[in-house]
């Protein structure tokens, strides 16, 4: 996966939580510095990219993460980057639903491109549901998308939930057919796998 960048480490004994809006090469500084309690990691940048340093990050700190948001995913993992092997304790995974299909495997659409599957996931949460559902029209993807998480692949998989307000609005003030359908059998899939599905609530 590469070296560490050589910059002098910042120790941060206290901290738990970390939320990084910065490039690969800034991520990769981080990679470096001392945090034994960190356990939740939020990244928003869109200038992140999975295939450069700033998964160095992950290399040395994906172990003690429980929690990780992931707001954007730039371009495509290579199976060596593949988050259960980095974060192997994580419990936690919110993700944001326009997440880039693996075309290496085009006869099964995994739900997320770092996350095909997960022995210790617990909680799934999903952002922009609507943009697929409204914007995009892209329906069958998606519920094939979520459809991915199945018990073989996520053994731990507890609850799913929508975060996004907009999808509540669709879901709940006069749904198009398409839409209705949608969510009636995203529900069976979930039940019949002993999965909650949860709605956004503010």
């Amino acid at each position: 996966m590469g070296h560490l960048p050589h910059f002098s480490a910042i120790e941060l004994p206290a901290l738990r939580s970390l939320k990084v809006e910065v490039d690969d090469y800034t991520f990769s500084i981080f990679a470096a510095w001392r945090m034994p309690k960190l356990r939740s990691l939020s990244v928003v940048s869109c200038e992140f990219n999975y295939r450069g340093q700033g998964f160095l990050f992950f290399q040395t700190h994906g172990s003690a993460i429980s929690s990780l948001i992931e707001s954007h995913v730039l371009d495509l993992a290579r199976p060596e980057l593949e988050l259960a092997k980095w974060c192997p304790n994580l419990c936690e995974f919110i993700c944001s639903a326009d997440a880039e299909w693996h075309w290496q495997t085009p006869d099964w659409i995994p739900p997320h491109v770092l996350l095909p599957t997960h022995p210790t996931v617990e909680f799934i949460g999903i952002r922009g549901i609507d943009k697929r559902l409204g914007e995009r029209d892209d329906t069958f993807m998606l519920l094939e998308q979520l459809s991915s998480l199945q018990r073989a692949a996520f053994p731990s998989l507890r609850f799913i939930r929508d975060l996004s307000p907009e999808s509540h609005a669709l879901r709940t003030y006069r749904p198009s057919a398409r839409v209705a359908t949608f969510w009636t059998r995203l529900l069976m899939t979930c039940q019949e796998q002993g999965v909650w599905l949860g709605t956004y609530t503010a």
